[in-house]
């Protein structure tokens, strides 16, 4: 069966297609979700060690989950707000979202297992804070192969370099210290702040 040549009108139309659904898989008030969780993210870190700083107190660490509740509520209201668009799901975006559910899943099981640990009176907190870079600069430069965007790259690779400081700084000083979280918060500033503005860009 001969292949029908498409025209020069019907070449343009699919191209347009393209790129309206390219437009919306990454319209800015989707992407602007990378950019909610990553100043949450490096404020709530810079509070916390501020708050240790003055106070020495341990029990500061509960703020760390002002992310999770201010990162969800913040995308559930955007969500809402944006009920009534209509939007184009890509094989891209779906691609996506399945390994940002994987990585949380991995997250969730990481998390129980250490609360397990500690009801067992054995606390290894500190492995789940030394594996939260390199996992999450791994989800971003996954994502930046699959977008074929730099910003993503160079972010997540950075994320992951200040994830294997944490752990030269852990196995150098045996203990850890509350300057830690200054790279902590650097890290996520480089995995969500940096790629949010490069994709917003593009």
């Amino acid at each position: 069966m001969e292949e029908r040549k498409i025209t020069e009108r019907e070449s343009l139309s699919i191209i347009s297609e393209m790129i309206e659904a390219t437009k919306q898989m990454a319209n800015p008030q989707e992407l602007n979700y990378m950019l909610l969780w990553g100043w949450t993210s490096v404020l709530t870190t810079i509070a916390v060690f501020v708050a240790l700083q003055l106070t020495a107190n341990p029990w500061w660490n509960f703020l760390f989950l002002a992310i999770p509740v201010i990162g969800k509520s913040g995308e559930a209201m955007a969500k809402r707000s944006q009920k009534s668009a209509e939007h184009v799901v890509t094989y891209v975006s779906r691609s996506i979202a399945s390994l940002w559910k994987a990585f949380t899943a991995v997250w969730v099981v990481a998390v129980v297992g250490c609360g397990i640990a500690q009801l067992a009176g054995v606390n290894v907190w500190i492995v789940l804070f030394l594996m939260a870079l390199p996992m999450v600069g791994t989800g971003v430069i996954a994502t930046g192969a699959i977008l074929r965007m730099k910003s993503f790259l160079v972010g997540g690779s950075l994320t992951c370099l200040f994830g294997a400081v944490l752990i030269a700084m852990m196995l150098v000083t045996g203990q850890f210290s509350t300057l830690m979280l200054l790279v902590f918060a650097a890290g996520f500033f480089t995995a969500f702040v940096i790629p949010g503005y490069g994709i917003n860009r593009k």
